[in-house]
């Protein structure tokens, strides 16, 4: 069961969870609650389920202090695919920010999947379609402020954002900044 896990998932990182029964009954824990729950349904995978539990785990151990920016990164969440999750979590597992090993276990389950296509114009059309799925993506991931294109249209060399950073960041996925 979906909602199971990610409360399973979610309580296993609530520190002293006894001493923090009063923030459930509180308006902006449940407004979080609600929307990952609805979130954690829909998943397709373990990944999105375990990034809500961490991401609501996080408030909820911060005592609700970053409410309004947690509600902006849940938000974020529920627009990305769990494919967009994964090529996130991906952009990451090489740079000086490293993954955590959770993240890092998942993302080695995927590599064939998030393996680069690159597309030539006497490439089979399935290659060309793959090459394209990748492209929209990028492209989405880019819309929603978690990538910026540093490179040109024809030849793209996307970056994380600060936003991005932030949202991995704070569920526990790259170490934070020293």
């Amino acid at each position: 069961n979906r909602i199971q896990q990610f409360v399973e998932l979610l309580v296993g990182r609530i520190e002293n969870i006894e001493q923090k029964l009063d923030i459930f009954s509180q308006p902006a824990c449940i407004e979080l609650l609600e929307e990952a729950a609805e979130q954690a349904c829909g998943g397709e995978n373990d990944l999105k389920r375990i990034t809500l539990a961490r991401l609501i785990a996080a408030s909820i151990n911060d005592g609700l202090v970053n409410h309004e920016t947690d509600r902006l990164l849940l938000a974020i969440l529920g627009e990305m695919t769990d494919y967009e999750l994964l090529h996130l979590l991906n952009h990451f597992k090489n740079s000086r920010w490293g993954i955590d090993e959770a993240y890092e276990s998942i993302l080695r389950s995927a590599q064939s999947v998030l393996e680069l296509r690159i597309s030539y114009t006497d490439s089979p059309q399935a290659e060309s379609d793959r090459h394209e799925v990748q492209r929209a993506h990028k492209a989405r991931l880019e819309r929603l402020g978690l990538l910026a294109n540093e490179g040109t249209a024809s030849a793209p060399r996307y970056n994380s954002t600060r936003i991005a950073r932030l949202l991995l960041r704070r569920v526990d996925a790259i170490a934070p900044r020293e």
